[in-house]
């Protein structure tokens, strides 16, 4: 009998155990299931099979959204990559013949502390759920089984596009360039040109100009034109204009770096002797006020190195302000004011970030700190630091607030290589917040 009762509690237990290691089991496949359901990013995602008269960008846009949103709803997702209670609006075409589109949506999410969606610039609405709008610029492409397949190229924020379609406008006006940080201007009324070997200004939108007593030949000009200036080289404004020239070498004779300027709308010009410089390759220049000037300048490059000087010009006085960080070649520099500024370097293995500070004048200098953030899901093995390498200078936005894009090392397949992290700084850099990716 007792042999019989032991048998019987070894079944008993046998049966608790099996019991138990399927309740893991069926724990681990749906904990797989999940973690393995198929997500694709923005950029990573097509729709592929539509018909022809699914092939207008409305209708193809209208199937994209509803697609790309309905995997973020999928049961065996994990609670921290689900959405809830999504609401499409009807979607506007914003430019037909570019394929630009005003996406508009409402969700919810499934895991109250997710930041999984960071990267979608989710504002949140007095009912608790996040919305967006995306203007969205998508491929449409015919394949060879005449159907159609429709992707992402870019995304950008309605007030990102409307600024963009501002400075398309504003032909050979100054604009600040993301790259170099330069600051140039920000109307259309004032513009360069050069006509018959002459640099000419104009203050009233081209109607008429006025002739900037320079050579032509000792102006630094664009890598892509004879007829533009390169960035970072010239501001144009009603209280001052201002032409960097010479860093180089003109029919065999050197030309040192000079700034010409005028206060008075052309008027009157005053030129000043900035260094005697012979190869730059950067320039940049800062005007803080009429009579607060700052040019900075890269020069000597080679594939490992670049020098780098900043200086002050006030009142037709130039004094040298200092050297940058490091002599690494250089992508932008860019100067808040006379105290603080920017040097980006163009980023080598093993650095531990690429974009410099001072807020000394250029005494002393310190990493710009730019928190890393979780990748969009389908990244592999691929970590934010190891994605989003080369942190470039700030530049200004409307508002004054500074903003930081960081692009991706050569290489790198995250999202195909086009996006970029955006970081925003109102404090005059002292700290920088993540907002987002962009194209």
């Amino acid at each position: 009998m007792k042999q019989l009762r032991n048998a019987a509690l070894q079944l008993i237990l046998l049966g608790i155990l099996a019991f138990l290691v399927i309740l893991i089991v069926v724990a681990t496949v749906r904990g797989r299931a999940g973690n393995e359901a198929e997500i694709h990013s923005r950029y990573t995602f097509v729709v592929s099979g539509l018909s022809d008269s699914e092939s207008d960008i409305e209708t193809a846009a209208d199937i994209w959204e509803q697609k790309f949103l309905t995997q973020f709803t999928q049961s065996n997702l994990p609670a921290e990559k689900k959405i809830r209670n999504v609401k499409r609006e009807p979607l506007q075409v914003l430019d037909e013949e570019n394929n630009i589109v005003d996406l508009k949506f409402s969700f919810s999410l499934a895991s109250s502390d997710s930041e999984f969606f960071s990267s979608w610039n989710a504002v949140m609405t007095s009912s608790g759920s996040l919305s967006c709008e995306w203007i969205v610029t998508f491929n449409l492409e015919e394949s060879t089984d005449q159907t159609y397949s429709i992707s992402v190229s870019t995304i950008q924020k309605l007030e990102d596009y409307k600024s963009d379609a501002q400075t398309d406008d504003t032909s050979k006006s100054g604009q600040a360039d993301t790259q170099s940080g330069t600051q140039t201007t920000s109307s259309s009324s004032y513009l360069y040109r050069i006509r018959n070997s002459t640099l000419q200004v104009s203050y009233n939108g081209g109607n008429s100009y006025t002739n900037v007593p320079l050579e032509v030949t000792r102006l630094p000009y664009s890598s892509t034109s004879a007829e533009e200036l390169a960035v970072g080289s010239y501001y144009v404004s009603s209280d001052i204009t201002a032409f960097l020239s010479g860093g180089m070498v003109v029919d065999g004779t050197r030309a040192p770096v000079s700034l010409t300027y005028s206060t008075d709308m052309g008027q009157n010009w005053k030129s000043v002797s900035i260094d005697e410089i012979y190869d730059v390759d950067l320039y940049y220049l800062r005007v803080v006020s009429p009579d607060d000037i700052i040019v900075a300048l890269g020069y000597s490059r080679t594939d490992q190195t670049e020098y780098s000087k900043f200086y002050y010009v006030a009142g037709g006085t130039v004094r040298e302000g200092g050297s940058g960080y490091k002599n690494q070649p250089l992508t932008g520099i860019m100067f808040l004011n006379d105290n603080i500024g920017f040097f980006s370097y163009a980023y080598e293995e093993g650095d531990e970030g690429t974009l410099y500070e001072t807020r000394d004048g250029g005494s002393t200098y310190s990493l710009v700190q730019l928190d890393s953030q979780q990748l969009d899901s389908g990244s592999g093995s691929l970590t934010w630091n190891s994605v989003f390498v080369q942190a470039l200078v700030p530049r200004l936005d409307d508002q004054g607030n500074l903003v930081v894009y960081v692009t991706q090392g050569g290489g790198t397949k995250y999202n195909n290589g086009k996006t970029m992290a955006r970081y925003i700084s109102t404090d005059e850099g002292k700290t920088f917040t993540y907002t987002g990716q962009t194209d």
